[in-house]
């Protein structure tokens, strides 16, 4: 019996992925919850920001690696130019 074809293995694929999306589809749409509204008088968004991230906690370490690379790179090129001059 021969194997399926890439073809026919592409086409099913599809198919169960549609499938899968359209239920999925319809969970998510049944879960929908709307928000009250609150009674006071006071005013509240319906939408709330997205929280900034603060990235100098987390990459501190970058800006010290940073000069370390750029101080080895520095020695290399002057090893480089030194050479070139008393080589050629």
């Amino acid at each position: 019996m021969p194997k399926k074809s890439r073809r026919t293995k592409a086409k099913h694929l599809a198919k169960s992925a549609k499938e899968i999306q359209r239920s999925q589809h319809k969970q998510v749409t049944a879960t929908v919850i709307e928000p009250e509204l609150p009674t006071t008088g006071s005013r509240v968004s319906a939408r709330v920001p997205p929280k900034t991230q603060d990235y100098t906690d987390r990459y501190r370490y970058v800006v010290a690696e940073m000069k370390h690379i750029g101080i080895f790179a520095g020695g290399i090129i002057l090893i480089l130019t030194v050479l070139s001059f008393l080589l050629g």
